[in-house]
């Protein structure tokens, strides 16, 4: 039964059928209600309660092959809390003491003769009322151990009372570790004097905080964090928090590599190296000026075997990264002196060699090279490689130029994004008189415009989705609290109201609301669908299909499973694909469809003998708000689309051979 079901639906074990059918028809009789389902034996009862919703089970003790003891043992296994009631005829203190330790809601004996037990009635709604209260609880306990996102519950004095798996794991440790010690222990110095000069006020202030935090894991390493607080009555707080270090580490991966693919393409022969030696980017112009292969320079060691001469193979930047302070003392080479410095800062400093290519071009070449740091740890080098110029201002030009894409390579390490290289070249290169040289600067500005046009244009395309995605939060958030609130207060007015007047009227105010809360339901899982599944796990589809139906209002509808397969997926979000898909088969097909699930060669099939989609709207079935029932969200097959392909499956929906809708989700991965 689910919360708008208006029917109680029971099934009644008992060997006498006329004893069951007289049952049968007192219950109905006595409450509108009840629907109640009568069968003869132990493994006719666990048929149903495996395949339709049942929400309560009335037996007598004895039975053909399983008598009513061990039946409530068998269903305890698949559902522990249904509602379990032995009304028997045969009682006695011995079968009422097994029955409670088996775990019964509720034990009562038959009256005698043909008469019928009235406290049965209040047995069966009391019941199934207090399981669904005690389902929701569990579900939402559920949800909150099974999130994604850290979730934890703070007291006003700042200590840890809850917290699921995720916000424990975020810092390394377990619930257990964390709960009873203080938040403010898991936060560095210059953050703490944020939270209180700007994030707490703003939550006792507004009631809630969302935005970017520093957190400190286990051991003293710092990671980044999303947080959403929301203030509670008590004093203390409720603490959403997300570690973001890979969607950080992401946005600058693909940062770099859109940074060094325009690289690639600067005039001016470069090398740079990280901390190892390893070379990050070496360009195009560089292979010109030394005449070498590319290929042939990656089969060797080191990029200097072929760059020096004599028995000096190591690059002038490697030299640096060895000494990077003192490498003019080590080493045979110079010290550039201000003038020449790539930048002016002490624990920065540039050096300058000299050499002759050996096995390419054999140009006499002169390096510029600069040590690179961040945060006080050296984390690369790089080297500015030319022929020997004939002109010392060619030199000066070319040094202020490597000066600028050093400085702007070193933003970009920081995370500055908005880093330029605008230093405009061909103004104040060269006279006129040379003009070979003229127009290759030329078209270095060139280039550098171009360069600057991308960086703008990645700057503005991840300030647009920052945009999207706050709107996109901001929608959900009005959708949860501000629709929610006023909702729940309507429901709690319609209780009150059934309470002191037993009206009709009440039934279309009661569907009403039940309809806003599956739109707001569903609203909010299209919101935030669409990100990447979690870690997949194994998964055995036939258990959970069976599972997953148990949530579905269907209570004459049937569900078939044809498969014994296991698969790798979020179980999660599968189950959000496979309700979605049972709730699109009942709302369309009727409230006796029934679906069926089976195997495909490549993943399973989900179809029914409902009246199936009507001609010409196929392609338009997984569109947002598409339905062909009044009452119907739109969004139920939007959902299944997104999840499906969040895990790289393929969807499509075919006409089953009753008629129905057939969706097949393909390219799934089976697992042993």
């Amino acid at each position: 039964m689910g919360a708008s079901s208006d029917r109680i639906r029971v099934v009644h074990v008992d060997d006498d059928r006329g004893s069951a059918e007289a049952t049968a028809e007192f219950l109905e009789g006595e409450h509108d209600r009840f629907v109640v389902e009568t069968v003869t034996s132990a493994s006719d009862a666990l048929d149903r309660i495996a395949t339709t919703g049942i929400d309560c089970v009335v037996s007598e003790y004895e039975l053909p092959g399983m008598d009513g003891i061990k039946l409530l043992e068998a269903v305890r296994e698949t559902r522990p809390g249904l509602p379990f009631i032995l009304y028997t005829g045969t009682g006695s203190e011995a079968i009422a003491s097994d029955a409670i330790s088996a775990g019964v809601t509720g034990y009562l004996t038959k009256p005698t003769g043909t008469g019928q037990s009235e406290s049965l009635v209040d047995r069966i709604v009391n019941a199934v009322e207090q399981y669904e209260v005690g389902r929701e609880r569990r579900q939402w306990k559920q949800a909150v151990e099974t999130a994604t996102q850290g979730i934890a519950i703070v007291d006003g004095d700042g200590t840890f009372r809850r917290m699921n798996d995720a916000y424990a794991a975020a810092y390394d440790e377990t619930p257990a570790a964390l709960v009873g010690t203080n938040w403010r222990d898991w936060y560095p110095d210059g953050e703490l004097a944020r939270f209180e000069d700007e994030i707490l006020p703003t939550l006792r202030r507004d009631g809630s905080w969302e935005g970017e935090s520093v957190g400190c894991r286990t051991g003293g390493t710092e990671f980044p964090q999303h947080l959403s607080l929301s203030l509670l009555p008590t004093g203390g707080h409720v603490c959403v928090m997300e570690d973001i270090t890979g969607r950080r580490e992401r946005e600058l991966e693909r940062y770099r590599a859109r940074f060094e693919e325009a690289f690639k393409t600067v005039d001016i022969p470069t090398l740079i190296l990280d901390e190892d030696g390893g070379v990050v980017v070496w360009n195009g112009s560089l292979e010109a000026l030394l005449g070498i292969d590319r290929e042939a320079v990656e089969g060797v060691d080191s990029i200097g075997r072929v760059i020096y001469d004599g028995e000096r193979t190591t690059t002038l930047a490697e030299k640096v990264l060895a000494y990077p302070q003192t490498a003019d003392d080590v080493y045979d080479i110079g010290r550039a002196d201000s003038e020449y410095a790539l930048l002016d800062a002490a624990d920065q400093p540039t050096y300058e060699d000299t050499s002759t290519v050996v096995g390419g071009s054999e140009k006499e070449i002169w390096f510029l090279a600069t040590p690179l740091y961040r945060d006080g740890e050296l984390f690369g080098a790089i080297e500015f490689v030319q022929e020997q110029a004939h002109s010392e201002r060619q030199r000066r030009e070319m040094e202020r130029l490597l000066d600028q894409l050093t400085a702007t390579l070193s933003a970009v390490k920081e995370g500055d994004y908005s880093a330029r290289v605008s230093h405009d070249v061909a103004g104040d290169f060269l006279d006129g008189t040379d003009v070979e040289p003229i127009e290759q600067v030329n078209e270095l500005a060139r280039m550098r415009q171009r360069l600057q046009a991308q960086v703008r244009e990645a700057t503005e395309a991840k300030r647009r989705l920052e945009r999207q995605n706050e709107r996109l939060e901001e929608f959900a958030g009005v959708v949860s609290h501000d629709l929610r609130n006023p909702l729940n207060v309507a429901k709690g007015q319609l209780d009150l109201a059934r309470s002191e007047c037993d009206t009709h009227h009440l039934d279309p105010a009661e569907r009403a609301l039940d309809r806003m809360t599956t739109l707001i339901d569903s609203l909010l899982t299209l919101a935030r669908e669409g990100e990447p599944v979690g870690e997949t796990e194994r998964v055995d589809l036939g258990t959970l299909t069976a599972r997953c139906w148990q949530n579905v209002d269907a209570s004459d509808a049937e569900v078939r499973i044809e498969l014994d397969r296991a698969i790798r997926a979020d179980p999660n979000r599968l189950q959000q694909l496979l309700e979605n898909l049972y709730r699109n088969a009942v709302e369309h097909g009727g409230p006796t469809v029934t679906v069926t699930v089976a195997e495909l060669d490549e993943g399973f099939s989900v179809e029914d003998d409902g009246p199936g989609i009507p001609e010409g709207e196929v392609e338009d079935v997984f569109d947002a708000g598409y339905s062909t029932d009044e009452d119907g969200t739109g969004f139920g097959l939007n959902i299944v689309r997104q999840v499906a392909e969040a895990h790289g499956w393929t969807v499509d929906v075919t006409e089953s051979a009753a008629g129905g809708a057939r969706f097949e989700i393909t390219g799934v991965e089976f697992a042993e």
